[in-house]
């Protein structure tokens, strides 16, 4: 089960489930966010939030099958449902934080089920991670992002000669938001096609951006975080990186 999986990340996991077998119930918050998702993946079921005994509806699309893991980046008082819902030894993994209060909690709910509350973000990946791990989780990702890219959604299309409009695109803030970092030089990479061809050339990033990448994550791109990508249909060789 996962909420909020209407997202891009709630997508993309509704993705390697259907690719792995795995039995999966979606939640999410609104009728209309449910039939969106219903259109996408019309063979995995889905409860919206937005009537009461959604709770029923989960257990009812479980088809008696318990429910073993929750997926949540929400937290707050909805959590408090996903961890009754959690078959006893059950583990609810949290990854983010989109609700203000704080999850409530009864000792109880753990102890009579022998529950297990996890959390995961990308910045103790990084720091705990060993390097192997860490390769494989970004070729496992480079995969995903190559077998689900209709699963993206394209805010815009830039050509090869609009790389300017891009980076500014990019930057842009949204609903994702920006964080302060020092001034950086994007430079673009190319391997091959027209950016190969063309060779490196660079331009500085505005202070408060966060450095966009372009089709591709790759070793330039190590220890940069939080990157939103930007896909250019003629720029399939290139990599923004800091230099």
């Amino acid at each position: 089960m996962q909420t909020a999986a209407g997202s891009s990340v709630g997508r993309l996991v509704t993705g390697v489930s259907r690719f792995h077998h795995f039995g999966l119930v979606n939640v999410v918050r609104s009728d209309r966010g449910a039939a969106e998702l219903r259109r996408r993946f019309p063979d995995v079921p889905v409860v919206s939030t937005e009537h009461p005994g959604w709770t029923d509806a989960v257990r009812e699309a479980a088809a008696g099958r318990p429910v073993s893991v929750a997926l949540d980046p929400i937290g707050g008082k909805p959590a408090e449902s996903l961890l009754d819902l959690l078959t006893p030894g059950g583990k609810l993994a949290s990854y983010g934080l989109i609700a203000e209060e704080p999850i409530p909690l009864h000792a109880s709910a753990l102890l009579n089920k022998s529950l297990t509350l996890q959390g995961k973000n990308i910045g103790r990946w990084l720091s705990e991670a060993s390097a192997e791990r860490r390769a494989s989780d970004v070729a496992t990702a480079q995969q995903v992002a190559l077998g689900l890219k209709d699963q993206f959604a394209v805010a815009a299309e830039y050509g090869l000669g609009e790389l300017t409009d891009a980076v500014e695109h990019a930057v842009r803030p949204g609903k994702v938001g920006t964080r302060p970092r020092p001034p950086l030089t994007a430079t673009v990479r190319g391997s091959g096609g027209a950016a190969g061809r063309a060779g490196p050339s660079s331009w500085p990033v505005p202070p408060g951006s966060r450095l966009p990448a372009v089709n591709s994550i790759g070793s330039d791109l190590v220890g940069v975080r939080q990157i939103p990508l930007v896909w250019c249909d003629q720029f399939v060789d290139g990599r923004f990186g800091a230099p």
